[in-house]
């Protein structure tokens, strides 16, 4: 059995609680209001919430690549959905409105990456355009640079990092709302199953627990606070060494990746580069959909756990969202997060080519 464990949830460490050192680690966009919740679902929800206030149209634009977890709130607040494609490659938008009329419009920064496509088209529409922005930067929470363009920013930090919630709406609209406390249910069973991660104990037993904390949140959403627990510790976060870190770490696996000569035979990945400011959620890459379940089940027997992002229902209509639906039978996200040392990123290659090696 491997000496590493790649991927997969946080643990928690017992340092962080004693330590004294702190940060300024909150993200914030420069906006009138920040709003600080636990999940990127109740930032969502918040902001839909405010655009209501607004007498905003209650019908929505959103990216049909993207995670159940984002249409809950419209859902649940009965907006209407459509739906545009961003291609095979995030990186080539379709079926976009032709303006925006009072309604909602969603983009997502993916894998830390600045959404090019969609921000170039934003650029083109008339500033006074009737409409609302929302930005999603879940998967681009320490690439700064971005949330330009959205009327709402939301942001979470559970992806980077290891407190149990966490999430932050950005926006110079004024909300009416009101926070129930943390769910402490939730919070516990967080806490207890990444202490016993970090420390090596019974997988099944920490397993079960973390997942049954996250079932709590596929339930109606009600915005809460972010927990004491959580400010605790994402004021004891270095978000500067973590974003370093985790830049070395794609750079690192990216060249491995390529001397192996996986990328060009087997792995393909995602983005070829990564700009100065940007800070990856991982290294997305796309393999053959007849390997891709076959790779991650090889790669999880051997301690490397590798999200997929994400599955995403058939089309009703047989040819539309063809290429985002390709996509998400293809991706593979590698982790390269800031746990990771150069050898356990070699680990993860090697085991890669030996799964093609073997086949």
């Amino acid at each position: 059995m491997s000496a590493y464990i790649i991927g997969g949830e946080f643990g928690i460490s017992d340092d962080v609680f004693l330590q004294a050192k702190t940060y300024h680690s909150h993200i914030r966009y420069g906006r009138k209001h920040h709003i600080y919740v636990d999940t990127g679902r109740s930032a969502l929800l918040l902001a839909l919430t405010g655009i209501i206030q607004q007498d905003g149209k209650k019908e929505a634009w959103l990216p049909y690549y993207c995670c159940s977890s984002i249409i809950a709130p419209f859902k649940q607040l009965g907006f209407k959905i459509n739906y545009y494609s961003m291609g095979d490659d995030l990186q080539n938008p379709g079926l976009l409105p032709d303006s925006l009329d009072g309604e909602v419009f969603l983009f997502i920064n993916y894998f830390g990456k600045e959404n090019y496509g969609i921000t170039s088209w934003l650029d083109k529409l008339s500033p006074d355009a009737p409409g609302f922005i929302i930005e999603d930067n879940v998967q681009s929470l320490l690439s700064t640079h971005l949330g330009r363009h959205g009327d709402f920013i939301i942001n979470s930090y559970r992806k980077f990092l290891p407190q149990p919630d966490g999430a932050v709406l950005a926006c110079d609209i004024p909300i009416e709302y009101s926070l129930q406390p943390a769910d402490e249910t939730f919070i516990s069973k967080k806490l207890i199953g990444k202490i016993i991660r970090e420390n090596h104990g019974n997988s099944k037993f920490f397993l079960k627990l973390l997942a049954a904390a996250e079932n709590r949140l596929d339930n109606y959403i009600r915005p809460r606070s972010m927990s004491y627990l959580s400010r605790y510790i994402l004021n004891r976060t270095d978000l500067k060494e973590i974003a370093e870190t985790r830049r070395l770490n794609w750079f690192y696996l990216s060249e491995l990746l390529k001397s192996m000569q996986l990328t060009s035979k087997e792995v393909f990945p995602l983005y070829d580069s990564l700009a100065a400011e940007e800070v990856p959620l991982g290294f997305p890459v796309r393999v053959q959909p007849r390997h891709r379940d076959k790779l991650r089940d090889y790669l999880m027997q051997q301690n490397i756990f590798c999200p997929v992002h994400w599955p995403l229902p058939s089309a009703t209509k047989i040819g539309t969202y063809e290429n985002d639906i390709n996509l998400s039978k293809s991706i593979l996200t590698l982790p390269i997060d800031q746990r990771l040392v150069p050898d356990a990123l070699s680990y993860m290659a090697e085991q890669i080519l030996r799964f093609y090696t073997k086949m």
